[in-house]
């Protein structure tokens, strides 16, 4: 007696997925507003003067304009996300986390500047 793999294949049970309904995207996405002018006015400096020591005397204007409103638009997009799809997760953490670092690998790169001049969030299931 002898089984096919692709019979095994076929006769697995597969998890259930709750897929959202189309009243649940209906529903109007919570407006939050965490970037503003002084966000993008640091990012502009950032770009002129990328340098560590002058992002060291800076430090704590990228933590309160720049950080800080990142990690809150990521704990907002948590629960729109979490009706979007179970696999993804919005984690409001520097390391592992869906705020990507602020210092470029600049190892093999032509363009030697050490931060990046962008604000990166990534949502995945990396961190389980």
């Amino acid at each position: 007696f002898r089984v096919k793999s692709s019979e095994i294949y076929k006769s697995r049970k597969k998890p259930e997925r709750k897929i959202p309904t189309s009243a649940s995207r209906d529903r109007p996405i919570p407006s939050f507003q965490a970037f503003n002018a002084q966000t993008f006015d640091f990012l502009d400096l950032l770009d002129a003067n990328n340098n560590r020591d002058w992002f060291n005397e800076h430090r704590r204007d990228y933590e309160r304009q720049v950080l800080q409103p990142a990690l809150d638009s990521i704990i907002a997009m948590a629960p729109v996300l979490a009706k979007i799809s179970t696999r993804f997760d919005a984690i409001p953490i520097r390391q592992c986390g869906s705020l990507m670092r602020a210092y470029r690998d600049t190892r093999f790169a032509m363009d030697q500047t050490p931060y990046k001049t962008n604000i990166g969030v990534q949502f995945s299931a990396f961190c389980r």
